[in-house]
C-alpha cells in the first residue's frame, strides 16, 4: 500500500502533537497541616505549651484564631510554633476552649485544637488552735496548720510575733509594760483569690496590775 506525501505529512504532524503537545498533567497537590499535638491540656496551675505546625507544602500560609470569650488562655505564633499559655485556674470547675487553624485561601479544611484546663482543688484548712490569753510576763503559744495549699500566718498587732516552722505556727509575746490589756489576732490563710480559706485565732495579754 502506497502512502501519499499528504498522508505522510498528516501522520508526522499528529505524531509530533502526540509526543510534544500532550505533556503530562499538572500533579494534584494535597494541602494539609501536621500538628505535633492535637489538643492542649493544662493543669490547674496553668503554664505554657508549644505545638509544632508543619504545613504541606512547607511554605503554605496558615492562620489561627480562638473561641470568642475564652480569655483564660492566650496564644502566639512563632515561626511554625504555636505557643499557648494559661493562667492558674482559681475555680473548682474545669474550663475549655478551642483554637482553629485555617487556610486564608481555603486550601485545606479548618483544623480545631481543643484547649482544656483542669479544675482547682477545693481548699482544705485545719488549724489546731483556740483563743489564747498571755499573762503580763508574756510567753509563747504553738499550734499546727494542715492544708492542701500553701498558707500564711499574719498577726494584726505589733506585740504579737509570728514564726512558721514547717506546719507549726509559734506566736510569742513579750512582757506587757503598759497599763492596758492588749488584744490582737493571727489569721491563717490557705490558697488565694476566690478559693482562699482562712481561720483566725484571737490573743490577749493582761497587765501587771491584773
Amino acid at each position: 500500500m502506497k502512502l501519499s506525501v499528504r498522508s505522510l505529512l498528516t501522520m508526522a504532524v499528529f505524531s509530533f502533537l502526540f509526543l510534544f503537545g500532550c505533556g503530562k498533567p499538572d500533579p494534584i497537590v494535597v494541602y494539609k497541616l501536621t500538628l505535633s499535638e492535637n489538643s492542649v491540656v493544662f493543669p490547674m496551675d496553668g503554664g505554657s505549651r508549644s505545638i509544632s505546625v508543619l504545613p504541606f507544602p512547607e511554605d503554605e500560609i496558615w492562620n489561627v484564631s480562638c473561641t470568642e470569650g475564652q480569655d483564660w488562655f492566650t496564644f502566639e505564633v512563632n515561626g511554625n510554633q504555636l505557643v499557648v499559655e494559661a493562667e492558674p485556674n482559681s475555680s473548682t470547675a474545669s474550663r475549655s476552649g478551642n483554637l482553629r487553624l485555617t487556610s486564608p485561601d481555603s486550601k485545606f479544611e479548618p483544623f480545631d485544637v481543643p484547649v482544656c484546663q483542669e479544675a482547682a482543688e477545693e481548699v482544705t484548712l485545719s488549724v489546731s488552735a483556740h483563743d489564747y490569753a498571755f499573762d503580763s510576763v508574756g510567753g509563747g503559744y504553738k499550734f499546727t496548720v494542715k492544708s492542701n495549699y500553701d498558707w500564711t500566718a499574719v498577726a494584726d498587732a505589733d506585740w504579737l510575733d509570728v514564726k512558721i516552722i514547717g506546719d507549726v505556727v509559734e506566736v510569742t509575746a513579750s512582757s506587757n509594760e503598759s497599763d492596758a490589756v492588749l488584744s490582737g489576732t493571727v489569721t491563717v490563710t490557705a490558697g488565694n483569690g476566690a478559693l482562699a480559706e482562712s481561720a483566725t485565732v484571737a490573743f490577749s495579754q493582761g497587765t501587771h496590775a491584773d
